[in-house]
């Protein structure tokens, strides 16, 4: 990721995306088996299971209605208490497009520093 204030953006296709979230949520799976379980699986196991999750995502996603009805809401933002800092995270979808954005804002609701992910 890149710091929105240096106007960077970072573009993935769309394997590449789904890839890097199966992964990370694998990855931390096989973290917990080894925790709680004394179990850790290959990486090369895990990476699979990734490109298969997001295959499957995929194909679900082109065959099938969406489960909930798409909605909007209006919500604002309220300032963290004194000496804590909130970390705000928002995702869009559009145009075959998806952008992640992430703000760290302290007490006074002044920037502390935001950063960007667009695929492209």
């Amino acid at each position: 990721m890149h710091r929105l204030d240096r106007g960077h953006h970072a573009c993935f296709g769309y394997e590449s995306g789904c890839r890097l979230h199966y992964n990370a949520w694998n990855s931390w799976n096989n973290h917990n088996k080894f925790v709680f379980k004394g179990k850790e699986e290959d990486v090369r196991v895990v990476w699979d299971r990734a490109i298969t999750l997001c295959q499957d995502f995929r194909i679900h996603n082109l065959v099938n209605k969406p489960l909930l009805p798409v909605t909007s809401a209006t919500k604002n933002w309220v300032k963290p208490p004194l000496g804590f800092v909130k970390i705000n995270f928002d995702a869009a979808v559009s145009n075959n497009k998806i952008g992640y954005w992430v703000i760290a804002r302290d007490s006074d609701g002044f920037v502390l520093g935001g950063w960007r992910l667009q695929r492209c």
